[in-house]
C-alpha cells in the first residue's frame, strides 16, 4: 500500500484530461463523474487536503470508491500513469480504521475465511446444498452467481494435498501447484485439468496454501493481507521446485506482488508462473487444433492477466497458434467483466450492466464459447449468461484446452 505522501503525489499527477472516461467500465455503465478515475482522485484529494475524517464516511465518497473495480484500465491509458487503484486501496485502508466503519464486518469475515484453511471448503459444501435446494431467501441472487461447476467436491480431497503426481510425459520439471480458493472449491475440476496439462512435462505437488490474499487486499485490510502473504511465503520457501504454478490469474498476479507489498526480497517468487506462462513456454509441445469442425470461441482476458501480469499479447499468440481461425477476438476483450471478486454480488445491478455490455461484444464476435482463466470472471459471466438465457458456453481455460488437446490426438 502507498503511504500518504505517495498517494498525494499520485493525485497531483492527474491533469483531469478525461482520457479515463472512454475505458472505465463503471463510468460507461453509469455516466457518473464520481465513477471514473479523475472523479475518484478528486474525491480522495478533497479528503486529504481537508484533513476531515468525517469525509471518509460521506456516502458520495464511499459509493464512488467502493464501486471501483481495481481493473487498472485507467492507468493503462493515463498519459501520466496515475495509479488510481493504489489510491483507492489507500482510501479503503483509511476507511477501515475509522470507528464504526461500515466495512469492519467484511474485514472480520474475510480474516475468518481467508486465514483459516478449513473455512472456504466448508462454505463451498454448504453453498452446494444452498444452490441445489435453496429453501431460504436469496437477496443477492447467490444461486445464479455460484459456479456451474459447484458439486460439493473439493480439490484437496482428490487427490490430497502434499501428494506428488508423476509426469505422464517426459519429465522436465518439478512443479508446485498453488491451489487458489476458487480452484479448490468452485472450480476443482478446472484445477484438475490444469494439473493434467502440467503433468505432460512435470511432476506436480499440490501446495497446502492459504488464500492468495486478493480479497483482503481489495478491501484495504493491510494487516490481514500481510499475514496471509507471510504464511504463504513460509510454505512456498520450503518447496524444492522448478516452478510454482497456479491456474488462477488473480492468484498469480497477487502472488507476484508479495515482495513489493511486503517490502522483502523473496528469491523463490521468481519461480512463480501463471499456467498460461507455462503453456506459452511449452508451446512447441502442444498439439495444434484444427479449426475445421470446431465451434468458434473467444477469450476474455481477465484484468489480472492482461494488466496485472502483462500477458495479453503472449496469450493471444498462443491461442492464434493453437486454434487458428477458431479463435475469434472480441471488441474490448480485456475490459473488466464486472466480477472483481465479490463486486458482482455486493454491487449486483452495476456489475450486471458491465457484464451485459461485455457479453454483447462476445456475441457480436460470433463465438459459441467464451473461455477465461479467472474464477471470478467465470462466475460472473456464467451467472449473467444464465440470467439472460444466452446461447453461450462459459468455460475455464484449462478445461477447454484439455478437451481440445484430447480431440487433436
Amino acid at each position: 500500500m502507498l503511504e500518504k505522501e505517495q498517494v498525494y503525489k499520485e493525485l497531483l499527477r492527474c491533469n483531469k484530461c478525461g482520457g479515463c472516461q472512454v475505458i472505465c467500465p463503471t463510468y460507461k455503465a453509469t455516466y457518473y463523474e464520481g465513477n471514473v478515475a479523475r472523479g475518484r482522485l478528486f474525491l480522495v484529494r478533497k479528503y486529504l487536503e481537508s484533513g476531515e475524517q468525517a469525509l471518509l464516511k460521506t456516502p458520495e465518497i464511499i459509493q464512488s470508491l467502493e464501486q471501483c473495480l481495481l481493473c487498472e484500465s485507467c492507468t493503462k491509458v493515463c498519459p501520466s500513469g496515475v495509479r488510481t487503484a493504489e489510491v483507492v486501496l489507500y482510501y479503503r485502508q483509511q476507511l477501515l480504521e475509522v470507528k464504526g466503519a461500515k466495512n469492519k464486518w467484511k474485514e472480520r469475515l474475510y480474516r475468518l475465511a481467508f486465514l483459516n484453511k478449513a473455512f472456504i471448503p466448508l462454505a463451498a459444501k454448504l453453498a452446494y446444498y444452498y444452490q441445489k435446494f435453496g429453501v431460504i431467501p436469496d437477496p443477492y441472487q447467490l444461486r445464479s452467481f455460484l459456479s456451474q461447476y459447484l458439486d460439493g467436491q473439493v480439490l484437496r480431497d482428490n487427490p490430497g494435498t502434499g501428494i506428488t503426481l508423476p509426469a505422464t510425459g517426459q519429465r522436465k520439471y518439478k512443479v508446485t501447484f498453488f491451489v487458489g480458493c476458487a480452484s479448490n472449491t468452485f472450480y476443482h475440476r478446472a484445477a484438475l485439468a490444469a494439473i493434467n496439462l502440467l503433468r505432460r512435462w512435470a511432476d506436480v505437488t499440490l501446495l497446502d496454501n492459504y488464500c492468495c490474499g486478493a480479497p483482503l487486499l481489495s478491501l484495504g485490510a493491510v494487516d490481514g493481507f500481510r499475514e496471509v502473504a507471510s504464511r504463504n511465503l513460509e510454505l512456498i520457501s520450503r518447496e524444492q521446485t522448478d516452478f510454482i504454478v497456479t491456474d488462477c490469474s488473480t492468484c498469480a498476479s497477487v502472488l507476484k506482488q508479495y515482495p513489493a507489498r511486503l517490502g522483502v526480497a523473496v528469491p523463490v517468487m521468481t519461480k512463480l508462473r501463471d499456467l498460461v506462462e507455462i503453456l506459452i513456454q511449452e508451446r512447441e509441445h502442444l498439439s495444434p487444433v484444427k479449426g475445421s469442425g470446431r465451434q468458434k470461441f473467444t477469450f476474455h482476458y481477465p484484468c489480472h492477466l492482461a494488466r496485472g501480469q502483462n500477458l495479453k499479447e503472449p496469450t493471444q499468440k498462443l491461442l492464434d497458434g493453437l486454434f487458428g481461425s477458431s479463435y475469434q477476438p472480441h471488441l474490448e476483450d480485456d475490459s473488466c467483466c464486472g466480477g472483481a471478486g465479490t463486486f458482482g454480488i455486493l454491487h449486483r445491478d452495476l456489475a450486471q450492466k458491465i457484464t451485459a455490455a461485455k457479453l454483447a461484444n462476445i456475441q457480436n464476435s460470433g463465438a459459441a464459447q467464451v473461455v477465461t482463466s479467472c474464477p471470478a470472471c467465470l462466475m460472473q459471466l456464467g451467472a449473467v449468461v444464465k440470467r439472460l438465457a444466452l446461447p453461450l458456453v462459459v468455460k475455464p481455460l484449462a478445461v477447454f484446452l484439455e478437451e481440445a488437446m484430447g480431440e487433436s490426438r
